[in-house]
């Protein structure tokens, strides 16, 4: 995330002391002085309705995110006045110590993190905003052994939903280490379901209990009873997990006991590609494992310990120069330690490529392209590049299976195509596998993209405000491509816009709630099918809806799959 530093006046108005907000950026379109808009609001406590003070607020734009922000902060009544505001779309933010950083919605639902976008006309002057912030959960308790003693230095992870590529799965949100009493404390929470898990960390094997040989394999072969990755109560397996739920400013306290069982140790060594050299600070990981990161000595030795039998990819990376060079190898483990490993790290290749602007546009200066590894697996080989003034760009890649992301696009702009040479590669990504392609990797980018806009209503056909509306492609084959989704909020008052959307046959939605995207997974649309308005789209297109939101209690979550 980029952080901003601004230098705030302060000045004296009869509501107390408020903070003048930072102008925008010189060089913006002219704005007379009577067309300038403001905000103005109080800052309360989601939970007592209590006013806060010092609430940092900052009201960034929709359209220009690059854009500095206004920014101001509360006075002692939780009071705030921003005013001197160019007419276009925004987003409001809030953070105070002890409380979540969160964008404004009038429900206050940090859980569902929904933004309710302010659209500022020309001279309005938008007041009596109560921006109700939730305060930080906390998740505490104790890490102890097998016989109710308490282990120090144990780590302590506390685990979210996401979706990544259209499936649900546990991914960390936060972590820490146990203290001498075996305590842990992980704050910054928004109200929600985690899942919880603790291991040993680095040479906590020699400090506990003395490990126990398992079975009559050769010596040095035999596995051993360790502690390994636990996840509350007391499973192995993060799909046996009790979820936490953790209400806004909720103070949770729990115990986990490790569970030891039997395990074993990878050892190898890992160098650079064909000249075997050593690797000073080199990385190795059993992805999906739950062990720490390997041990590593000065002539690249390596081992992994607490693995439990399973399948899994051994990962290994190193940085010199802006260079990533990795490696990726599949393990099955099962009755026996795995010794003699040669893990050898692959320089990265270079992929050059250029952007093609249709209809002799130009770009904003702040396009980005990401390389998304098409399995998780192998995420030490993402990179991203941004667009140079001759529309060209490098990126390095390892030899794996990509999808291609554009970001910071232009108002109204699309990627339209992708290709290598000649071949077409707009669905089905850039695949390395196989070596690398002589030719450029082409993106063409159009600035016709179509405009989708209207309202939604609730339940009681009043405006629904600050609600998610999601814009999905009809085409299961383009469903495979999060590039093709678009989702935002609903304003103040209840209208929506979605711009830069490609030619095509969509249905969009609007939910009461909605858990990160959670619409890219096709079990949890496929309830949900009937209930979207069809959407047709031509270059250049603009098409007008009336919606009405999908209740909460509708919505159907399915199982999340372990990571």
């Amino acid at each position: 995330m980029r952080h901003c530093a601004l230098v705030i006046l302060s000045c004296i108005s009869a509501f107390g002391q408020i903070q003048t907000p930072k102008a925008a950026d010189p060089g913006t379109p002219s704005v007379k002085p009577e067309e300038k808009c403001s905000v103005e609001g109080t800052v309360v406590s989601a939970t007592t309705g209590e006013p806060l003070k010092k609430t940092q607020l900052s009201l960034r734009s929709v359209g220009e995110p690059s854009r500095t922000p206004y920014e101001t902060t509360t006075n002692a009544s939780g009071y705030f006045e921003i005013t001197g505001i160019d007419p276009g779309g925004y987003n409001l933010f809030a953070s105070r110590t002890g409380y979540l950083w969160q964008s404004y919605s009038p429900k206050g639902d940090a859980k569902q993190r929904q933004t309710t976008h302010l659209t500022l006309d020309p001279g309005q002057k938008v007041k009596e905003i109560i921006f109700k912030l939730t305060p930080q959960g906390v998740i505490s308790g104790r890490v102890l052994d097998e016989d109710g003693d308490p282990l120090e230095n144990a780590w302590v992870s506390v685990s979210s939903v996401r979706y990544s590529n259209g499936k649900r799965e546990i991914t960390p949100k936060g972590s820490g280490r146990t203290n001498d009493a075996g305590e842990s404390r992980i704050a910054g929470l928004s109200p929600g379901k985690y899942v919880i898990s603790a291991g040993p960390m680095k040479g906590m094997y020699q400090n506990s209990v003395a490990e126990r040989a398992v079975g009559s394999g050769p010596a040095g072969q035999a596995l051993e009873e360790e502690y390994v990755t636990t996840y509350y109560p007391n499973s192995t397996n993060p799909e046996s997990a009790a979820p936490i739920d953790v209400a806004p400013g909720a103070q949770v306290s729990i115990n986990i006991t490790l569970v030891r069982t039997r395990t074993a140790r990878i050892k190898g060594r890992v160098s650079l590609g064909i000249s075997g050299e050593v690797l000073q600070g080199a990385r190795v990981v059993l992805a999906g494992s739950g062990a720490p990161d390997a041990d590593l000595d000065a002539q690249g030795n390596f081992q992994i310990r607490g693995v439990v039998p399973g399948s899994y990819v051994l990962l290994g990376s190193y940085e010199d120069e802006g260079k990533r060079y990795t490696a990726r190898l599949p393990l099955e483990v099962s009755e026996s330690n795995i010794e003699g490993i040669d893990l050898k790290l692959q320089a990265p290749v270079e992929i050059r490529g250029r952007v093609i602007i249709e209809e002799n546009r130009h770009l904003n200066g702040q396009t980005l392209i990401e390389l998304e590894p098409k399995t998780p697996e192998a995420s030490l080989s993402q990179d991203a590049a941004d667009v140079k003034n001759d529309l060209t760009f490098k990126l390095n890649a390892g030899l794996e299976q990509y999808d291609i992301g554009v970001y910071r696009l232009p108002e109204g702009f699309y990627l339209k195509s992708i290709r290598i040479g000649q071949q077409d590669i707009t669905e089905t990504g850039l695949d390395l596998t196989e070596g690398v392609p002589a030719e450029e990797l082409i993106l063409v980018l159009n600035p016709n993209g179509g405009i989708v806009e209207g309202s939604v209503n609730n339940a009681k056909d009043e405006a629904a405000t600050g609600v998610p509306v999601t814009l999905i492609p009809d085409d299961a084959h383009h469903r495979r491509q999060s590039w093709h989704y678009r989702i935002t909020n609903t304003d103040q008052n209840g209208r929506f816009i979605i711009k830069g959307v490609p030619p095509g046959e969509y249905k969009i939605y609007a939910w009461e709630e909605m858990e990160g995207r959670a619409f890219e997974d096709p079990d949890f649309m496929k309830p949900h099918e009937s209930e979207g308005e069809a959407v047709s789209l031509k270059e250049g297109g603009h098409e007008t809806k009336q919606l009405k939101v999908i209740p909460a209690e509708n919505i159907v979550i399915p199982k999340p799959a372990a990571q």
